[in-house]
């Protein structure tokens, strides 16, 4: 009876010690991570680093963890690393602790846009950009508390655009098919748009909140907004055509009576719209236009939209 339970229980401690997955070590052993695996919307094609800071609580009170490590995104293996890569000489790997209280991340993306990173705060550099690799990226707050199903696992950081997209869209009546071209929106002669800021955001983690506490306009224009050339296919008069985007800065003072010119095959079409929101981090506004068999450009309105998982139309991706 004796050699049955000793064999049991071999049997049981090389079980434990032999098993190589993550969870089967104690959290005092478990190395922090960002990601093991690609995100669902290739999210590193966008952008291949970010700067993280993170910081742990234990009681009352708290210290730092890590302070502003870059992260970079190793293709070979589709993993997020924060000791392999350029950039990462002295940045130590972490781990997860059991006594501790609480744990909190933020970060900006990619690296060389984040021009100071705190415990509480964030600094971006944000530009006007026509490309998606042009924008610059913010997270919400991550806390992960003790007894919380993610303590001691992957960190998954939700990326929130910086910048707004604003784009156009025209709806024509024809029996053929037309192209839209030379698509301009002109701000009020008073109206200048930020075309590169310094933005600073601050982070609430009792509220898990985050807010915009200032942006520094660097540089501006009031020139019109340029947009490619939209081709509409014939008997398509319920469908609404858009162009390409442009990524701007958010500003709330670009209100105002606006004016777009178009050409619809070669002939100067134009017609005056109000603009009566500001534009605001993460959001997509779509200024609709109609055009009629009367020959009239007609403005149908503001679509504004906020899809949260779809990096493409604006909005965050939950980065796992």
């Amino acid at each position: 009876m004796r050699d049955w339970r000793i064999i049991v229980l071999a049997l049981s401690l090389w079980s434990f010690f032999s098993c190589s997955k993550e969870s089967a070590l104690p959290q005092e052993q478990r190395a922090l991570q960002f990601s093991t695996v690609e995100s669902k919307s290739n999210l590193s094609l966008l952008f291949t680093t970010f700067k993280v800071w993170g910081e742990v609580c234990v009681a009352s009170s708290s210290e730092p963890l890590i302070q502003g490590y870059r992260v970079n995104y190793i293709n070979n293996n589709n993993q997020w690393s924060y000791t392999q890569g350029e950039g990462t000489e002295g940045q130590e790997m972490k781990y997860w602790s059991y006594s501790a209280d609480e744990y909190r991340f933020h970060a900006g993306a990619p690296f060389e846009r984040v021009e100071k990173i705190t415990a509480s705060s964030l600094t971006l550099q944000v530009n006007k950009t026509t490309s998606q690799n042009g924008t610059t990226l913010f997270t919400q707050p991550y806390v992960v508390k003790r007894g919380d199903a993610q303590f001691g696992n992957t960190v998954n950081l939700k990326f929130t655009y910086a910048n707004c997209r604003v784009n156009v869209a025209v709806k024509c009546k024809a029996s053929k098919e037309v192209k839209v071209s030379d698509i301009k929106l002109t701000p009020p002669a008073s109206v200048y748009y930020p075309t590169s800021c310094t933005m600073q955001l601050s982070y609430d983690w009792s509220r898990q909140s985050i807010s915009l506490t200032s942006l520094t306009k660097q540089s501006e224009a009031n020139a019109p907004l340029e947009f490619a050339e939209i081709t509409i296919p014939a008997e398509s008069a319920n469908s609404v055509e858009s162009s390409s985007p442009l990524y701007m800065i958010p500003d709330a003072g670009i209100t105002g009576q606006w004016r777009a010119t178009l050409k619809i095959d070669g002939i100067a079409r134009e017609v005056l719209f109000t603009v009566d929101k500001g534009w605001e981090s993460g959001k997509s506004y779509i200024y609709s236009f109609l055009y009629t068999d009367q020959a009239t450009l007609l403005f149908l309105g503001t679509t504004e939209l906020f899809i949260g998982e779809d990096m493409v139309n604006g909005g965050n991706h939950n980065f796992s």
